[in-house]
């Protein structure tokens, strides 16, 4: 498997959540991916993407360190 691009879509595995998700950037080893739907979880959370082979999802990547930011949602 290549190297993600722009515009790709992935599937992300986030701890137990699952969404989809668009390559925004990818700029050597790093790589800004948009969420279709919010997913709730904490920084530095292990995440697996996956991509779309023949009418099939294949993991591609297991990264345990790089979700690095998000909004922050206050406790009501």
């Amino acid at each position: 498997m290549g190297k993600l691009t722009k515009n790709e879509i992935l599937m992300v595995n986030i701890g137990s959540l699952s969404s989809g998700g668009r390559v925004l950037a990818v700029k050597a080893d790093l790589a800004k991916i948009g969420l279709t739907t919010p997913v709730c979880t904490e920084i530095g959370e292990k995440i697996a993407l996956s991509r779309r082979v023949e009418k099939h999802w294949r993991s591609v990547r297991f990264v345990s360190f790089s979700l690095k930011q998000g909004y922050l949602v206050q406790e009501v």
